[in-house]
């Protein structure tokens, strides 16, 4: 059973070799590597790509090299390799993080000789100098129905991220990434877990997420981050109403209350203006559910109100 691994590359120059390295390093060996690169400005996928060639002992492994002939984003960079991926199943690696010399043959070994529509590995979130700053770790478990994977999803019992999960070649392609947005994983794996059918999830680590200065997550400015937000919201309204996010209540309230945080933390932003808040604000009370969603933004209020308090009087 062949996977497909899609590593979209944009200036990832320091850290591409690390990459590549752990996937030459796999155990298992039925793998389709695709490299996307980005219309990248430096010399990220030429170096990958000697790299590749320099090393004898990869001829079991396929290599395709794809390029875009203008920078179109990480979503983009996905569905591109996507859309030539031959294998049964598709994994997900960003190029400036690394995979354990298992990782693939730990998921594999899971798929119930590919049953199961997506599997999902646990992750550590570490700094370049591998120091480990958050632990990501999984449960162990299958699950057989779609609704318990919408409970474990909305239950936060599973992970946001696309990276360090095998999932279907058939589900990627009918569920595309949101092109010309960040957060694009907020949306692309909510709308993954409301189609597929059986899950499995280990807690055996199989990836390193490095957090790095100049990566998409830490340089965004919040006027940024909250516009794209804005696009999601929307985005799960509209496919909430036609049934591609299914009308199960934890969904609704998943929606909700990803609205309510998002309004709390526009609030209480330094970064942000009176005028742009008010912006926001309205925006979002103006969604489907906005009251719901106002209700749950006053929960969020005093019960950090309630909680500073009682600090106050633990310190004292």
């Amino acid at each position: 059973m062949t996977v497909s691994v899609v590593i979209p590359v944009y200036k990832v120059e320091d850290y591409i070799i690390r990459c590549i390295d752990s996937v030459l390093s796999q155990t298992y060996r039925k793998l389709e590597v695709i490299l996307v690169d980005d219309c990248s400005p430096d010399n990220s996928m030429q170096k990958a790509r000697d790299y590749i060639e320099s090393i004898p002992d990869n001829d079991d492994l396929t290599f395709i090299y794809l390029r875009h002939e203008n920078n179109r984003g990480i979503s983009a960079a996905r569905n591109t390799g996507v859309d030539v991926a031959t294998g049964s199943y598709i994994y997900f690696l960003d190029s400036d993080d690394e995979i354990l010399p298992d990782s693939i043959e730990t998921l594999v070994s899971l798929s119930d000789n590919g049953k199961i529509d997506c599997i999902r590995g646990s992750h550590l979130l570490l700094t370049d100098e591998k120091i480990v700053f958050q632990e990501c770790v999984l449960q162990d478990m299958i699950v057989f129905n779609n609704r318990d994977i919408i409970q474990k999803y909305t239950s936060h019992k599973l992970h946001v991220t696309p990276c360090n999960s095998l999932v279907k070649k058939e589900f990627c392609r009918k569920i595309r990434f949101k092109e010309g947005v960040i957060h694009e994983d907020v949306l692309w794996t909510f709308v993954i877990m409301n189609q597929i059918k059986t899950l499995a999830s280990t807690s055996h680590v199989t990836y390193y997420n490095y957090g790095r200065p100049g990566s998409i997550m830490n340089s965004l400015t919040d006027r940024r981050c909250n516009d794209n937000m804005m696009i999601i919201f929307r985005e799960m309204d509209r496919l909430y109403q036609k049934g591609i996010i299914k009308k199960e209540k934890e969904n609704k309230k998943y929606i909700i209350e990803r609205k309510g945080e998002r309004l709390y933390k526009i609030l209480k932003s330094d970064q942000l203006d009176k005028k742009l808040k008010l912006e926001y604000a309205k925006q979002i009370v103006g969604m489907r559910d906005g009251i719901s969603v106002l209700a749950y933004f006053s929960f969020l209020y005093l019960y950090d109100r309630v909680y500073i308090k009682i600090k106050n009087v633990l310190k004292h």
